[in-house]
């Protein structure tokens, strides 16, 4: 495994490519290594939460050529109805009411990276929805990755990125939007780390787990490095034979010259 470290990082969500990816509906990342057996996906919506979706991506190795799919993927406009109708009941008000600053499908629909082991467990995952429950964010859909990493040329061995995707609505099951401080930040850290079994990263450490696409650079020039320091091995081994090649001619050349 690439890292035990527990790291859980917020971003936007793409939301109908972060389904068809996390589901592995298609291909898109080279980091993409091995079959998806071993991933789990795990979502908690009904059924009627789930609209018929046609999409068009670009596809792995395709060069820039795209794969259309249909799927059946979560209708956010229904979702983002119902959270206002909670926040109505709850408060009185209606959404527009809020105060503060607009809160949009944008600002609503997040997903999680996490990072994981190769022994994270679908139990581990519902007890992780739980504690990340309790903080204020309602959990849609996870997807366990155990397919992604590089292959390691020197050693002819595959290197596994475990990590996991979650898509969650930024906002408690009455609507209240979560605001995420420093403070929260930490707290999720100390979650994911406790819930996974994993190590705790430095407290007040700015180190960020990697995008999608650095990880993907970061694969690729590991292969790079790998596939540079086998080309070194074998150089060294020619010159090495030439050595002894030497070597045993010169001791052949001194013992004729001895007799």
């Amino acid at each position: 495994k690439i890292d035990s470290v527990a790291s859980a990082s917020i971003e936007s969500l793409q939301m109908d490519f972060a389904e068809a990816h996390n589901k592995r509906l298609f291909i898109h990342y080279d980091t993409v290594i091995d079959n998806d057996k071993n991933n789990i996906n795990l979502n908690f919506l009904k059924s009627d939460f789930f609209i018929e979706k046609e999409k068009s991506f670009f596809i792995k190795g395709g060069k820039g050529k795209t794969e259309t799919i249909k799927f059946q993927g979560m209708d956010y406009d229904k979702i983002f109805s119902v959270i206002k109708e909670g926040y109505k009941a709850h408060t009185g008000k209606t959404w527009e009411q809020r105060k503060g600053p607009r809160v949009g499908k944008s600002e609503i629909f997040k997903e999680m990276v996490v990072n994981t082991l190769d022994k994270t467990s679908k139990e581990d995952l519902l007890n992780l929805k739980t504690n990340l429950e309790k903080i204020g964010i309602t959990i849609l859909d996870m997807s366990l990755h155990n397919d992604e990493g590089y292959i390691d040329q020197e050693l002819n061995v595959k290197k596994y990125n475990h990590h996991l995707h979650l898509i969650f609505a930024n906002c408690d099951n009455n609507g209240i939007v979560k605001r995420w401080q420093k403070k929260d930040l930490s707290a999720l850290q100390t979650i994911v780390a406790k819930t996974l079994g994993m190590n705790r990263g430095e407290y007040g450490s700015k180190t960020k787990r990697l995008s999608a696409q650095q990880y993907k650079q970061y694969a690729k020039d590991m292969a790079d490095k790998s596939k540079l320091l086998n080309k070194d091995i074998r150089e060294l081994e020619k010159e090495l034979k030439a050595t002894q090649r030497v070597l045993a001619m010169t001791k052949q050349e001194n013992k004729d010259l001895a007799t």
